[in-house]
């Protein structure tokens, strides 16, 4: 329920379950709180969670987020460094330059992914007449952007048909790819 703040009885149960790998249906503010309760009463595996694990829940979680994973567009970083996905690492370096600070949520990511469309629609348009541009957004494909490649040629109006996938290692977000190439399900079995 809203406003719950103790799950110990559910995560007992979970845990007695003897699930491997847990699935937690939950949005922001009460991850953290999951999260230190499944590992302070003893389950240190892999957890997937429906929605974006923000940093703020991370701050907050601290080394309980480990393990944690997510397929998301856009993450929230605390510094360029952070990021191993170039495009994004280089986005977060010129943002930082321009204001003096990173993005504290993902709407930045979004408008700059919608004009980098924008843009390349105007390209293909040759013009910036409203109609041919937005027709011209139909043809866009290929095109890399901070959430992933976009392709809008399949005429379901989406760019985006996949999502990195995210897990948190030492307090830190890595792609999922890499964590499992690095032997980071090895290590965690």
């Amino acid at each position: 329920m809203e406003g719950d703040t103790d799950y110990s009885g559910q995560v007992a149960k979970m845990i007695n379950s003897g699930a491997e790998v847990m699935f937690i249906s939950t949005f922001g503010p009460t991850q953290p709180l999951i999260a230190k309760q499944l590992r302070q009463y003893g389950f240190n595996g892999l957890c997937f969670t429906k929605d974006l694990y923000q940093v703020d829940a991370l701050q907050v979680a601290g080394a309980a987020s480990n393990n944690f994973a997510f397929a998301y567009p856009y993450l929230t970083y605390t510094d360029p460094e952070e990021c191993d996905i170039p495009v994004v690492r280089s986005f977060l370096e010129a943002y930082q330059t321009e204001y003096g600070e990173l993005p504290t949520s993902d709407c930045a990511y979004r408008a700059w992914d919608s004009v980098m469309v924008l843009k390349e629609a105007i390209n293909l348009a040759g013009t910036t007449d409203r109609e041919a541009v937005a027709k011209a957004v139909g043809q866009v494909k290929g095109l890399e952007t901070l959430a992933g490649v976009q392709d809008f040629t399949l005429g379901d109006g989406e760019g985006l048909h996949s999502s990195n996938i995210f897990i948190i290692e030492n307090e830190k977000y890595i792609l999922f790819d890499k964590w499992l190439e690095n032997g980071g399900w090895e290590a965690l079995k």
